[in-house]
């Protein structure tokens, strides 16, 4: 063995720089908005750059309306805002289908702020495989401090800071396969959602995967939240 060539390697030289990064943290240095969670591979990423909404509006009530707004973001300049009305059902939201995906776990993650009129928010990430619908419903109660899954509750005395640029982040991961709910994450906690089952409906011919995220304001109140940074993942 020779000992006596220099030791050409950086191992234990660079005190300010690291020589190596993996290939998910390039991409979130680079830019990409899959910085909350990266396990999964990605269907679908929105940060709402684009001038033009992509996603299907659902709004009800006086005053509400589903937009494109530079006034927050969690990156870039701009956001979608969902303003719900002050009557009627009260909501502001958007949803998206995409095709069906090989069975497995797949992932809805979204960015959101909190005013404080907001009554909830609400993430279905549903899918049908042509013959039965499964609906996985998660709803942040904020008029009441809760946390559900369905019609279960998974936290009590639960509540996030509202702000105008105070953004959480949520992401739901289901499994395709089996039918079943694996887990949430909020912001820095973790809900372990095995032990539930989705609710089901008959369905029509057409298998799909639907991604819905509705903001509710408090009755005869017109008001508005921030939606950032939307991705749907697979092989979670």
């Amino acid at each position: 063995m020779v000992h006596t060539l220099p030791d050409y390697t950086t191992k234990y030289k660079m005190t300010k720089v690291f020589g190596n990064v993996d290939n998910t943290e390039l991409a979130a240095r680079l830019g990409s908005i899959n910085t909350f969670d990266r396990r999964g591979n990605v269907l679908l990423l929105d940060g709402f750059e684009s001038p033009t909404l992509k996603w299907v509006t659902a709004v009800n009530g006086a005053g509400s309306a589903v937009n494109i707004s530079t006034n927050a973001a969690v990156q870039g300049d701009s956001s979608c805002k969902l303003t719900s009305g002050s009557n009627g059902t009260r909501t502001g939201g958007i949803l998206k289908y995409i095709h069906p995906q090989i069975s497995g776990k797949l992932g809805a993650e979204f960015s959101f702020t909190i005013f404080t009129n907001t009554e909830t928010i609400t993430l279905n990430f549903n899918h049908s495989d042509g013959t039965t619908d499964y609906i996985n419903l998660i709803t942040y109660d904020h008029a009441n401090s809760k946390l559900k899954y369905g019609a279960v509750e998974i936290a009590t005395g639960y509540t996030l800071e509202d702000g105008f640029t105070t953004f959480h982040t949520m992401k739901l991961v289901i499994d395709s396969l089996t039918k079943k709910p694996v887990r949430l994450l909020v912001n820095e906690q973790s809900f372990d959602l095995s032990s539930y089952s989705p609710t089901t409906q008959g369905a029509g011919s057409d298998a799909w995967v639907e991604m819905a995220i509705v903001h509710i304001s408090a009755a005869g109140v017109v008001n508005s939240i921030y939606v950032d940074n939307v991705i749907i993942t697979q092989n979670e």
